[in-house]
């Protein structure tokens, strides 16, 4: 079964600095990760890899089609949700 998410010896650098290297995952269907770690160790450099938002130094990723939805989420909350999400479809279509 393919993966929705596969890294296979990824490598991450942020501002000259190693976060970590050779990184094998997978993650299928039904599965979950929990990722702890001090400030600094690379947590929000691997989610941002997994949603296509860093490039690795090395290695590929595997992604199936995801969102990521953090404490910065671009919804406009003024407006019903239904309507929030229609204008992120709606650019995205305009690509």
């Amino acid at each position: 079964m393919k993966p929705l998410l596969g890294f296979d010896g990824v490598t991450c650098r942020r501002g000259g600095r190693l976060l970590f290297e050779d990184l094998d995952l997978k993650i299928g269907p039904g599965e979950a990760l929990h990722l702890v770690g001090p400030n600094g160790c690379g947590k929000s450099s691997l989610i941002r890899l997994a949603a296509g938002l860093l490039r690795a130094e090395q290695g590929w990723i595997e992604r199936s089609e995801l969102a990521l939805a953090d404490e910065g989420l671009a919804l406009d909350r003024e407006l019903p949700l239904k309507r929030a999400l229609q204008f992120w479809a709606d650019v995205s279509t305009k690509r």
